[in-house]
């Protein structure tokens, strides 16, 4: 059964055949030029119209012509009047810039004159001036002199009188100063001794007071920080393991095995360790309330003691803690750990794996 046509595809056709048919098919060239004779004029007509517009564009370059002769012979007079005003000009100014020249050397002439006269009275006023300034000066050095002798002797006076009382002055300064200093010295050794005696006594309370209070700080310390850490990583484990084994569907396993050989620790002891399974994905976990360098290690021998224990490769190893040390990240970075600080960031999906976690990814 054919495919109906729509309009799209209709148009679509029409655009891409209809070049081609104009170029070639008498019969549609015909019948777009009956279609087109009603909007357009025909050929005879637009050679009539053609040849009128020819005659009015060279009836218009003869009436421009003939405005543009007008017009120069109008711009020809303009400037024979101009020139003929301008001579007229250049006359007058001539002749009055020559008088000008006149009456300026006239005035010259007459200022050098009274310029001359001018520098002979000046000169004449400062010899006057030099001879009245320099009987002057004379008078008022001698003036000075017999002013600064009548002044040297009178401080010559006041500063031996001024002598004999600060000599005066300072043996009495020297006297209260050794008394002061007597008695200075007195006190001193009276205060050094009671300091001493209370430095003492403060050692013994200050000793006391420093060793109870490290003691109940060390023990409240260690019993709270134990706790806490306990507490807190298992609750985070409880809660952990209650969200993805109801809402996800995840087990969640606490491994616990005894290593004899001491693989992990160096010595036997128990190693236990996080596991989640899904769908055949293995994700061995590390919860702790703070990681460290030597943790982060630890964390990888236990992996490695557990894929060698059980021969199987875990498809992602996490560790989740509230504080890491930037040591131990960088150790993380470098074995392929990934490390979170808080639950909610943990993405469940192994790399390049199909299976999907909801609302932990």
């Amino acid at each position: 059964m054919k495919a109906r046509l729509t309009e799209q595809d209709v148009r679509a056709l029409i655009l891409r055949e209809l070049p081609r048919l104009l170029e070639t098919d008498a019969e549609v060239q015909q019948i777009l030029l009956r279609q087109l004779r009603s909007e357009f004029a025909g050929r005879q007509e637009s050679e009539s119209r053609f040849e009128q517009i020819l005659q009015e564009l060279q009836q218009d370059r003869q009436e421009q012509r003939r405005q543009w002769e007008e017009y120069k012979a109008q711009q020809a007079q303009r400037l024979e009047e101009f020139r003929r005003q301008w001579e007229e000009y250049k006359t007058q100014q001539a002749q009055q810039w020559e008088e000008y020249k006149a009456q300026q050397a006239q005035r010259l002439e007459e200022f050098r004159r009274q310029w001359e006269e001018y520098k002979t009275q000046q000169a004449q006023q400062w010899e006057e001036y030099k001879a009245q300034q320099t009987q002057q000066w004379e008078e008022y050095k001698a003036q000075q002199m017999q002013q600064w002798e009548e002044y040297k002797t009178q401080q010559a006076q006041q500063w031996e009188e001024y002598k004999a009382q600060q000599a005066q002055r300072l043996e009495e300064f020297r006297r209260q100063w050794e008394e002061y200093k007597i008695q200075q010295a007195q006190r001193w050794e009276e205060l050094l001794e009671r300091l001493g005696e209370l430095r003492a006594e403060q050692e013994q309370r200050w000793q006391k007071t420093l060793q109870w209070v490290e003691s109940r700080l060390n023990t409240t310390l260690s019993a709270l920080g134990a706790r806490w850490g306990l507490y807190t990583e298992a609750s985070f484990r409880n809660a952990l393991k209650g969200i993805l084994e109801q809402s996800l569907q995840f087990e969640v396993i606490r491994w616990q095995e005894f290593d004899e050989q001491g693989e992990v620790f160096g010595r036997p002891d128990q190693v236990e360790l996080d596991i989640l399974i899904k769908n055949g994905l293995l994700i061995l976990c590390e919860i702790k309330s703070s990681m460290s360098r030597s943790d982060m290690y630890t964390f990888i021998r236990k992996v490695e003691y557990y894929q060698k224990r059980h021969n199987r490769k875990a498809d992602r190893l996490v560790v989740i803690s509230p504080m890491v040390e930037d040591r131990a990240r960088r150790i993380a970075e470098k074995m392929g750990v990934e490390v979170y600080s808080h639950a909610d960031d943990v993405p469940l999906n192994a790399p390049g794996s199909n299976q999907t976690s909801e609302g932990l990814s």
